[in-house]
């Protein structure tokens, strides 16, 4: 039996569990700096809700995606634009981490 080492072992249980179509995450198409890829992303409404009534001067994010590095292989930078399903976002935040990329986005109008 080969060993796996902790990273991998990390990795194999975000693609199973988080990043599972059955479970949280959901095909979402992404388009982004000339690269259009269909992926499985999860998002976090949970988190987006605890940025919801701050007050005012503080980030209001409209949507909150996570999804793995091996998936999309542009990196994603602050302040840039992306698509998702045709709706159009500005990326304010970008937090990669054990291979999981999670943008903070606030929607734009075209």
């Amino acid at each position: 039996m080969e060993s796996m080492n902790f990273k991998t072992q990390l990795e194999k249980d975000a693609e199973n569990i988080f990043f599972n179509l059955s479970e949280f995450a959901e095909i979402k198409r992404l388009e982004y700096a000339g690269k259009i890829k269909d992926i499985p992303v999860m998002t976090d409404n949970d988190e987006i809700n605890t940025y919801k009534g701050k007050a005012e001067g503080l980030n209001s994010y409209s949507i909150i995606i996570s999804f793995m590095l091996k998936d999309f292989d542009i990196v994603p930078k602050s302040g840039g634009r992306i698509y998702i399903n045709n709706d159009f976002y500005r990326i304010d935040k970008v937090i990669l981490e054990k291979d999981i990329y999670t943008l903070y986005l606030s929607e734009l109008d075209e």
